[in-house]
């Protein structure tokens, strides 16, 4: 395939990273800074507390679109002169000294900052209070914008202590990682300072400015704040809530205290990624953080996972940090499985494993079934190589495999292990390997021989995962594994913890080689029971008719009937099965389907209805889509109750959202007419399907209905319904009106973080491949200039492309992104993926 040539045209670095402080050692950071809220500069003041080894006149610090106005030294109560040299290219200044400098030493360095609005660094962000524009200031460092800030060496192994001050006008207020130690008068400012931080990162250090409603609550000792800006006090009482039910769940579950002596949660309106776990003081997307008790299902979801990764990662990678950025994971992987782990603990009636399997098994499975992907412990060395891998790969293919280490090892051994692993490298950093160890050292302990270091080295440090399959003879399963890919099988094997189910056993065995033998008599055998591992299964038909009765009988785990349906439609996606009967056997097993089959089963329709050209099989689709949906929302009913629970809420949401794509006829006059509703201003409609409302008013839109989307979007006060009907305008059927919503995107009427929401959801849009295109070629110069690395704008740009399925139409979008002009190095795995991915839809069609 043309698009796999491109994809390994260009070499992967492998090289270990360069670090500048082999020689200089920071031990503490002395800053000061004074922001000004018209020129949107900030005057800095830093001593830098070092330890140089060995005799140098050079020292090089990291450095990001600073201007230095001046550096010294401090040696022996010796005044040492300084000049500066700034080196961009590598984000670093180099200070040469008229003496060489050793030992104990203070470098002091006095600086501007610019305070910009591309979301990182030390940034602004505005917001209107009674129709005025006011503005706040909140750092965002991860993963190397700490140097945008300040000199520093950005490093997350080089940890320091930090003492900051901030000079600010007396109606804001100052925020950073520690309480207030101090807040003085100066004029018409006031000086806040701060206490010592323990030893951190460099990206873990928070600088917060701005005027802030602040609600508060106490857990023990411990203070815990919600901040918001002004008016949206009153939606931080969830996240509040739930803050204090995860703290009290990770101290008890961890074996450690939550270090710190507060802990705040800050709503910043413009704000790139999700959240951000600064220690001490967590920033989140208003979305992630905020809620009123009229939004939808998914929303209080939402905010519960988000606010317990971020305190999972108060231990996991603020507490013990990884040494450098290629174990990311460490930090990212479990933040995810943990945030999972203490929702299910806390609020089990919400069932969240199985919307685990949903999101982060299946998301793992479709990047890492690309050859465009990469190992999760990886090797990076510049900041873009580093961004670009907090990815799927990092989050949810990582936090896949703890899930399935911790249902091997067992979740006792599992919990005693982290303890182990936490407590010995407290305010340390650390590799993958003081984990295998740790969870290796819990099992010697709990009398289990497992080698968890040799199991887990495979699965880190290996890209992609196996495809089983199970052939039957007589009494004998016999199980063989390769390399699943979408484009086709490899060679290749992973020590595999395979948990199967037949009629009479229930077990789990370590498939080491490329064939196992289960000796079992039994009709049926299910593998990969409780879908607990990584791997996909493939049946033979006979087997899949067994399996996929027991499915109809309700006589499968739904997590099991999930599993046997997705991995179906992998073989499908990989050209091993005709569409034809993977809509059969959702037509003859999975009519009665509940979550999270049933949004799968709605994805995957959905993909299919929107690829296909084929009239005859998009109607066979269309056909299957509304017998399923039809069905499954007579039982279920339009309307919600406050007694169902959360995953007949979902499935509800699953099939109206599927019939609406489809067009089906009662369905599409229902939430028409809700929409009618909503432009009256009506409030009664159910949240949970608002989005559908929306969605559906867009693929029926024609130029009134859309600039009625606009006019809702700019009066609606919600961020989540905001970004309901942006999301909507990417399902337009009409070419203008799309290049219209698409440049509605990028307007000031929308925040910096959505002005990708539109492409997004134009993805799968039939009518979105040459529309996004040509509309991305027309603007991709200005998006790499206004969007850093960090702020993953230009992935998703780039990301919502891999609808595509025309083949002249992939050569031209090769062909743009091979222009150096329109390449950057965090752009790599993203443009690969979806080279991969346009070319599998290609293949698909001419398959089908």
């Amino acid at each position: 395939m043309i698009f796999i040539i491109i994809i390994y045209s260009i070499t992967m670095e492998n090289n270990d990273h360069e670090s500048l402080a082999r020689n200089v050692r920071p031990k503490n950071y002395k800053l000061f800074f004074e922001p000004n809220f018209s020129s949107f500069k900030s005057h800095g003041i830093e001593e830098i507390d070092v330890s140089i080894i060995e005799a140098t006149d050079l020292v090089r610090l990291n450095a990001k679109e600073l201007q230095i106005l001046k550096a010294t030294a401090v040696m022996g109560g010796r005044e040492v002169a300084g000049a500066v040299k700034e080196v961009p290219k590598k984000q670093e200044i180099e200070i040469s000294f008229t003496a060489k400098l050793k030992g104990e030493v203070k470098l002091k360095i006095e600086f501007i900052a610019d305070n910009n609005e591309r979301m990182y660094g030390f940034s602004r962000s505005k917001y209107r209070v009674n129709g005025k524009d006011e503005y706040l200031l909140s750092s965002q460092f991860e993963a190397t914008d700490a140097r945008a800030a300040f000199p520093c060496i950005d490093e997350p192994e080089f940890k320091a202590t930090f003492d900051l001050s901030l000079k600010v006008d007396k109606e804001f207020e100052a925020v950073s990682n520690m309480p207030k130690k101090s807040e003085k008068l100066d004029g018409k400012k006031k000086i806040v300072t701060f206490f010592t931080t323990p030893i951190m990162s460099t990206y873990l250090l928070y600088l917060g400015v701005g005027k802030y409603d602040i609600l508060s609550d106490n857990l023990g000792k411990l203070k815990i704040s919600v901040f918001t800006v002004h008016g949206k006090k009153k939606y931080a009482k969830t996240a509040l809530e739930y803050a204090k039910k995860f703290i009290g769940y990770f101290e008890d579950y961890f074996g450690i205290k939550y270090p710190l002596p507060k802990l705040d949660l800050l709503a910043i309106p413009d704000f790139a990624n999700g959240a951000m776990e600064n220690w001490g003081a967590i920033t989140f997307r208003e979305i992630y953080l905020l809620r009123d008790e009229k939004s939808p299902t998914s929303v209080r979801r939402q905010i519960a996972e988000s606010v317990a990764h971020e305190l999972a990662h108060q231990w996991f990678g603020d507490l013990v940090t990884m040494k450098w950025w290629n174990d990311l994971w460490l930090n990212e992987s479990f933040a995810t499985f943990m945030s999972y782990k203490a929702m299910d603990a806390i609020f089990p009636e919400w069932k969240v494993w199985l919307e685990y399997m949903l999101y982060a098994f299946n998301s793992a499975f479709s990047v890492d079934g690309l050859k465009a992907t990469h190992p999760i412990s990886v090797h990076v060395q510049t900041a873009d190589e580093i961004e670009e891998i907090f990815d799927t790969i990092s989050y949810r293919k990582g936090g896949s495999v703890l899930h399935m280490l911790d249902d091997y090892v067992g979740k006792t051994t599992f919990r005693k292990g982290l303890h182990i692993y936490l407590e010995t490298n407290s305010y340390r950093n650390a590799t993958k390997f003081d984990l295998w160890n740790a969870i290796e050292k819990a099992a010697i302990a709990d009398g289990k021989k497992l080698n968890v270091p040799e199991l887990m080295r495979a699965w880190i440090e290996k890209m992609g995962y196996p495809a089983v399959h199970v052939s039957t003879k007589n009494d004998l399963f016999t199980l063989k594994q390769n390399r699943f890919l979408f484009s086709g099988e490899e060679d290749d094997r992973w020590p595999l913890p395979i948990h199967y189910k037949t009629e009479h056993s229930d077990k789990t065995i370590l498939m080491k080689g490329d064939e196992t033998v289960i000796r079992e008599h039994s009709d049926w055998i299910k593998l990969n029971y409780g879908q607990h591992g990584l791997y996909k299964v493939i049946y033979e038909d006979f087997m899949l008719e067994r399996l996929g009765n027991l499915i109809k009988k309700g006589a499968l785990p739904i997590e099991d009937a999930w599993g046997i349906e997705n991995d179906l439609f992998s073989i499908l996606r990989s050209g091993g099965l005709d569409t034809s009967k993977y809509l059969d056997f959702i037509s003859r097993f999975c009519t009665d389907s509940k979550y999270p089959l049933s949004e799968s089963v709605v994805i995957h329709l959905a993909w299919l209805y929107s690829i296909n050209y084929d009239k005859l099989l998009r109607e066979k689709v269309r056909e299957t889509g509304i017998n399923f949906g039809v069905s499954l929302l007579k039982s279920l009913g339009w309307n919600s109750n406050k007694t169902e629970n959360d995953t007949v809420k979902m499935t509800r949401i699953d099939v109206i959202r599927l019939l609406s794509i489809l067009k089906e006829v009662n369905v599409t006059k229902k939430l028409l007419s809700l929409f009618e509703a909503v432009k009256k201003g009506e409030d009664k409609i159910d949240p949970d399907i608002l989005d559908n409302v929306y969605a559906a008013a867009a693929l029926n839109a024609d130029k009134k209905t859309f600039d009625e989307l606009i006019r809702l979007y700019k009066k609606v006060n919600s961020p989540n319904e905001k970004t309901f009907i942006l999301s909507a305008l990417g399902k337009l059927s009409d070419p203008a009106l799309l290049v219209k919503a698409l440049d509605f995107q990028k307007s000031r009427d929308v925040r910096p973080h959505d002005s990708c929401a539109v492409s997004v959801a134009a993805t799968y849009n039939p009518t979105g491949g040459k529309v996004l295109f040509k509309w991305l070629k027309e603007n991709w110069a200005s998006i790499l200039k206004k969007f850093d690395s960090a702020t993953k704008i230009a992935n998703n740009q780039l990301i919502s492309l891999a609808g595509v399925k025309d083949p002249t139409l992939a050569k031209e979008i090769a062909g743009f992104f091979s222009s150096k002009g329109n390449f950057r190095d965090d752009l790599k795995y993203p443009l690969y993926q979806t080279l991969e991915v346009i070319g599998l839809n290609i293949t698909y069609l001419k398959n089908n």
